[in-house]
């Protein structure tokens, strides 16, 4: 249940790319790309923080059939390394400002 909740939010985070390259082209002055920095570092901890919690309930038992568990394990992993790989996208934006 706690892995769905999570997944459920990978969408919303995408949606927003769109929105943070307007921003990163928009920072012009000093002051801007300073506050741009500091969204895209936060959402980059965010961002590992979630990795990490995924990682975190692969390793939980539910009971229930091995297969089933084994394909859960899979799954949040999965999505706990997408979480990883842009997450390190965000820290790369942030390092070019």
């Amino acid at each position: 249940f706690i892995i769905f909740l999570l997944l459920g939010n990978l969408s919303f985070l995408f949606a927003l790319e769109r929105f943070e390259e307007l921003l990163i082209k928009k920072a012009v002055y000093p002051e801007q790309k300073q506050a741009v920095k500091k969204y895209l570092q936060e959402k980059a901890a965010h961002l590992h923080e979630e990795a990490k919690t995924l990682r975190e309930a692969a390793e939980v038992r539910r009971g229930g059939k091995k297969i089933y568990q084994k394909n859960v394990k899979k799954e949040a992993l999965e999505k706990a390394n997408v979480l990883e790989a842009k997450a390190k996208e965000y820290e790369r934006a942030a390092d070019k400002l």
